[in-house]
């Protein structure tokens, strides 16, 4: 299926299948006049499981999209709500069947859920409030919250993005699939005046607005506490004997849909290098809930001859693939919460006591870390006691699959400079 929307006043934006293109899986095309440049599409999770390219919704006011996309994993679908750039870069991701209707002047937007109600988010996908209902915006600037009777909201709840040519669901007020830019000049003033309802602007569509109530106002609800937020980082699945194929995924997937369940909101990311590492725990939003890492790991080399324990979440030779005492340092705690707790799935990742690390992270980031100090297997069972995984089944391709330490041993718990309470 083709998917498209205006990229501004530049083109249009498709994301379609990519069979026939040169591209397996899914790929993104940007016109620009009689040009176009073609690139693969977002990947949001697994390419190998999702069911249709990200099909944009709304276009923000610096570029960027925020579109949906479905995982059809044998288990159910899952949904996912996106924000990613021209390039095809993620920026941010939230799980669950939301669908995106607004975005609004501060960079963030407002989406539904299945039974109708709607939910703020910022700029960075955190969910920032609950509204009592998806406004209904008209062609002056006005809002109409979801009432019994028509009534006019002059004390606007929703700033929407008027820099934007297809600021909601539809494109405009009317959701016929045109894009216009909606500058602020448009929008409703805030001073309680029906000047704007009773003479409607030239060109624009007259609608019963003077007989709306200017004394109404938006009901909007107090907010819920956002429910907690944790980034999967997944690494590359390694090359020749090392390859685990997706089982680094399909593991990542199986906490995903665990801390779904839970009412979380997971955000997956792909690592290559230290700099994706950080990239993860920087560029996501405030992680209050915690950080899983699901990867390889080891002595890992650092010149010829020496070896470190460390992180290789790149399977190529560069020294920026791996994590060891020699860049550690160069990770930031900026965006974790104070009780944000780190889990590394990794072989090795405590080995060494002091010297691992597990210990050079948690005193680096100032977090708890999980690690193990033997080597990891995947099964399916989550209390295997198994030795190893050479004896067990090959992991499938779906979850659920488990990372699990050596004879099913709990990880270590590690507290920065040993003081854990």
């Amino acid at each position: 299926m083709v998917h498209m929307i205006t990229n501004a006043d530049q083109g249009i934006l498709f994301t379609l299948q990519g069979a026939g293109l040169g591209y397996t899986g899914f790929v993104m095309a940007v016109t620009t006049g009689t040009g176009a440049s073609l690139t693969s599409a977002p990947v949001v999770f697994s390419s190998d499981g999702e069911v249709d390219a990200v099909q944009p919704v709304l276009q923000a006011q610096d570029g960027s999209f925020i579109g949906t996309v479905q995982i059809g994993w044998d288990n159910g679908p899952l949904n996912a709500m996106a924000d990613f750039d021209q390039s095809g870069n993620i920026r941010w991701t939230v799980p669950g069947n939301y669908q995106p209707q607004i975005a609004t002047a501060d960079g963030g937007l407002i989406a539904t859920d299945p039974s109708g109600a709607a939910y703020t988010f910022d700029q960075y996908g955190n969910a920032t409030g609950v509204l009592s209902g998806s406004p209904t915006q008209s062609w002056f600037g006005n809002a109409y919250p979801q009432l019994g009777l028509v009534e006019q909201v002059v004390a606007q709840p929703v700033d929407v993005d008027g820099a934007s040519f297809w600021p909601q669901a539809g494109g405009n007020p009317s959701e016929n699939g045109t894009a216009i830019v909606r500058c602020p000049c448009l929008l409703q003033s805030t001073s309680g005046t029906l000047t704007e309802s009773l003479f409607p602007k030239p060109g624009l569509p007259a609608e019963a607005e003077r007989f709306a109530h200017p004394q109404a106002t938006a009901q909007i609800q107090s907010a819920p506490p956002p429910p907690p937020a944790y980034v999967l980082l997944v690494g590359d699945p390694g090359l020749d004997g090392w390859n685990q194929k997706d089982s680094f995924n399909v593991a990542a997937q199986t906490q995903a849909n665990a801390l779904l369940g839970q009412g979380s909101l997971p955000i997956t990311q792909r690592v290559s290098s230290i700099e994706d590492f950080n990239s993860g725990l920087t560029q996501n939003g405030y992680i209050d809930g915690g950080v899983f890492y699901f990867g390889h790991g080891g002595a890992v080399p650092v010149a010829p001859g020496v070896r470190m324990w460390g992180l290789a979440p790149g399977e190529q030779s560069s020294p920026d693939t791996n994590i060891t005492a020699l860049n550690v340092n160069t990770l930031s705690n900026a965006q974790l919460g104070p009780h944000a707790v780190i889990v590394l799935n990794a072989c090795n990742a405590a080995a060494g006591g002091p010297n691992s690390i597990a210990y050079l992270i948690s005193r680096k980031l100032q977090a708890v870390v999980y690690a193990p100090v033997l080597g990891m297997f995947f099964s399916i069972d989550p209390n295997s006691k198994a030795a190893s995984g050479k004896d067990l089944p090959d992991p499938p391709d779906h979850p659920p699959v488990y990372m699990i330490q050596q004879f099913g041993n709990p990880l270590t718990r590690i507290c920065p400079w040993g003081q854990c309470q």
